[in-house]
């Protein structure tokens, strides 16, 4: 319902200040352009892209560092390098892969209802 207003709105601020003809194409690009919630869901893409090159990466090695000192003085120290057994890094690569076919099916199904959104309402103002 709100996004109904807020395309009416952006639709006439436009004729009004403006003072032209605002075609479809102009009200679809500003609602596209003022929605809040796609421009989230870009920012999220960009995250999720950042997930995929991360799941690509081999897990970094630790240094364990341990000094004693009970009587004579002594230091271990030791490097762990752990390594996935079973295929773990390809499915993490697969998961994220699939995360970020999901979330962009889902904005291109929102983008769509926006730009329905905005035909309807255009139609509706011009009294169609």
């Amino acid at each position: 319902m709100f996004l109904k207003y807020a395309l009416l709105i952006s639709i006439l601020t436009l004729r009004l200040y403006a003072q032209e003809t605002v075609t479809i194409q102009q009200a679809i690009e500003n609602a596209l352009k003022y929605n809040g919630n796609i421009k989230a869901v870009e920012k999220e893409k960009d995250a999720v892209k950042s997930e995929i090159s991360q799941a690509g990466r081999f897990q970094n090695p630790e240094v364990e560092v341990e000094t004693e000192n009970l009587g004579s003085a002594s230091t271990s120290v030791s490097v762990i390098m752990p390594v996935e057994l079973g295929g773990k890094r390809k499915a993490r690569i697969m998961k994220a892969r699939a995360d970020s076919m999901l979330l962009s099916a889902e904005y291109e199904s929102y983008r769509a209802s926006v730009v329905a959104s905005v035909h309807r309402q255009f139609y509706k103002a011009l009294g169609h």
